[in-house]
């Protein structure tokens, strides 16, 4: 992300959620972004500033429509400005 409105913000595409929870943490395991909410982004920052360049991990809770919780997603998004 850097200001450029090309990637400046990741974002998840979701159909058929009903409950949404992602967490999204440094490599020291510091949570820096959550979000109940699949239409929102997090545009790499942390407190009001942005965060270094690197790998943070994601995970992602979810369940469907008709109930059933769904088995979490978990990966990588690499930062680069």
């Amino acid at each position: 992300p850097n200001g450029d409105g090309v990637n400046d913000c990741f974002q998840v595409s979701a159909e058929n959620v009903a409950d949404y929870y992602i967490q999204i943490f440094n490599r020291w395991g510091t949570m820096v972004y959550s979000s109940t909410d699949p239409k929102e982004c997090w545009d790499g920052q942390y407190q009001g500033k942005p965060v270094q360049e690197g790998v943070y991990l994601y995970l992602i809770r979810y369940t469907d429509r008709d109930g059933n919780l769904q088995t979490p997603k978990r990966g990588e998004i690499v930062l680069y400005r």
